[in-house]
């Protein structure tokens, strides 16, 4: 394999190749977000995938630097939590609340829950080692919110960033079958009607989208100006610095028999923006949503360019142990659907929103042919990513303890 690459060839110095590689991302980027919706195929996976595997290629083949780049990771450093910090921003938990009927949001809680349930049960099956057991409770945060709640469950578990792509390569071969089940089931008349013949559910799902896209059509945001942009900004810096300054003095919890856990800032940054987003005006910049996904995208594709493919084989066998996770997730969602009596695809636009976070929760109802719901889609998501950090780093938690009686 060449160690330079054809950038690093084509740049004058290391600056004009960070550069290069940086402009460059972005590009492929939109390119992808533009492509995306004109294909089938590609409108049902969603961008994550062709990302995924246009990255694998680019960093594998040395058409960008390979995967120890020093540039990937810094872009993963910054606009991670940034990326985080808005979209949790974002989240009115009241709001959300009177959005829904009890029975719908508990079911999108089950299916957060779920994936907690499954990584234990698979853990415990398995028994992985110690790189074993936080590589799926990593996964466990990307099937419960997102791709960004897995990379800030592995930065609280501690897990080496040379090997996050390697990780993230286990749980995207994952998701994408995934992906071709919950696809395969909302495109399906025939198997939505024999999941709600067994359910029986008490309403329609077009009535229950219409319900929560009037509340949804209610919110008001403040315009896009300079003087809203930079107060945005000063929220997420904000919001950033607290919690990085609140983590310095929270003690190690001590557990009982010996061990200790560390709460990581990723945590407090989670609950710092959650409070903030619910109880300020925040929330209400329009530009936040608007930032959020594309810094999201930037910082994940740098994450995927990080996957060294021998790297990736070498933690194949981790393939079973993470997919038994996400299996045992549609089982609970399916039984959790049954017992609130909460229709077949609603249940599955909880399960997509869980194991793909905003990016990903809209195709079901755009597959379904009902695109009412993807309002409800959303939101289903945004609880995935109020929840997923600390279920995920919990599963590591308590899995660590199990099996090798050790925490982070």
């Amino acid at each position: 394999m060449f160690e330079t690459s054809l950038i690093q060839m084509i740049g004058l110095n290391d600056l004009w190749t960070q550069v290069l590689v940086l402009g460059l991302m972005c590009v492929i980027l939109a390119g992808i977000h533009y492509v995306t919706p004109k294909f089938k195929v590609t409108r049902s996976l969603g961008p994550q995938v062709p990302t995924f595997f246009i990255a694998l290629a680019l960093s594998n083949l040395r058409i960008f630097p390979a995967p120890d780049y020093a540039l990937y990771n810094n872009i993963y450093n910054v606009g991670l939590p940034v990326a985080l910090a808005l979209l949790l921003l974002s989240i009115d938990i009241r709001a959300m609340v009177k959005s829904l009927k009890p029975r719908v949001f508990v079911v999108m809680v089950c299916a957060c829950f779920a994936t907690f349930f499954g990584a234990l049960v698979a853990g415990i099956v398995f028994r992985p080692d110690v790189l074993g057991v936080k590589t799926l409770a990593s996964c466990a945060g990307a099937a419960i919110g997102g791709t960004e709640n897995m990379l800030a469950t592995a930065a609280a578990l501690e897990i080496d960033h040379d090997l996050i792509g390697a990780i993230t390569a286990i749980n995207m071969l994952v998701y994408t079958v995934s992906c071709m089940i919950l696809f395969g089931v909302a495109g399906s008349d025939a198997m939505l009607g024999r999941l709600n013949s067994w359910i029986k559910p008490l309403q329609d799902p077009k009535a229950l989208a219409a319900e929560v896209h009037s509340h949804a059509k209610n919110k008001e945001y403040f315009p896009i100006n300079t003087k809203t942009t930079l107060m945005m900004v000063a929220s997420v810096m904000g919001c950033i610095a607290v919690s990085q300054f609140v983590a310095k003095f929270i003690k190690p919890i001590p557990l009982p028999g010996g061990g200790e856990i560390t709460i990581s800032w990723y945590l407090i940054l989670t609950t710092v923006c959650l409070v903030v987003g619910t109880f300020t005006p925040v929330g209400k910049f329009e530009l936040i949503e608007h930032a959020a996904m594309p810094l999201l995208f930037l910082s994940v594709m740098a994450i995927f360019l990080k996957a060294d493919l021998l790297a990736s084989l070498e933690m194949i066998n981790l393939f079973p142990v993470v997919l038994t996770m996400y299996m045992l997730h549609k089982v609970f969602v399916i039984i959790s659907a049954k017992i609130l009596r909460v229709d077949a695809l609603t249940s599955v636009t909880a399960s997509m929103a869980a194991i793909g976070g905003g990016a990903s929760a809209p195709m079901i109802p755009t597959v379904a042919g009902v695109p009412e719901m993807i309002p409800l889609s959303i939101i289903f998501a945004t609880i995935g990513y109020a929840f997923a950090n600390y279920l995920a780093w919990a599963d590591g938690q308590i899995l660590l303890k199990l099996l090798h009686g050790i925490t982070v």
